[in-house]
């Protein structure tokens, strides 16, 4: 049923969840320009909608939305894949147009690799071969603009 996008789940516990706590979280990502409260919902489908409270008493079950306005911030992606043996893409996001480098150290903080570029607006993606850090084990990556810096862990296997 993976191609029908559906998820299922169940959960019970002896005690009431706070209010400020959530049961679970789910990352989305869009492949579209659509509200969320458009394409996601509750339903029977697959496992019974329903929820009852610590004394059994039957509870609302429902989805709650609100606007959220994510700001436009710099961020470093986990490299894929990870781990790797021939290469892996870093990818990382701009909020506008900059000069970054990005490094790779090993265990030792010693530099392994380095390239600078100007990149675009938007996502953006570096692909790093084995051949080029000529290191393998755990190696950490950075990405540094003029006013951003993240650090990452890789992981480069041998054959």
């Amino acid at each position: 049923m993976p191609s029908q996008n559906l998820i299922t789940g169940s959960w019970n516990a002896s005690q009431a969840l706070s209010t400020s706590e959530g049961l679970f979280t789910l990352k989305l990502r869009a492949t579209k320009d659509q509200p969320l409260s458009e394409v996601l919902n509750i339903s029977s489908r697959l496992t019974a909608q329903e929820a009852y409270g610590v004394s059994d008493e039957i509870m609302d079950l429902k989805l709650s939305f609100s606007k959220t306005i994510v700001s436009d911030q710099a961020r470093l992606d986990q490299n894929q894949p990870n781990p790797f043996t021939e290469e892996t893409l870093i990818g990382f996001y701009l909020p506008k147009a900059a000069q970054a480098t990005i490094t790779v150290r090993d265990v030792k903080g010693a530099l392994i690799y380095r390239t600078q570029g100007d990149y675009a607006k938007g996502m953006n993606q570096v692909k790093l071969g084995k051949q080029e850090l000529k290191a393998s084990g755990v190696l950490y990556y950075t990405l540094e603009t003029e006013d951003f810096t993240a650090t990452k862990k890789m992981v480069v296997l041998t054959k």
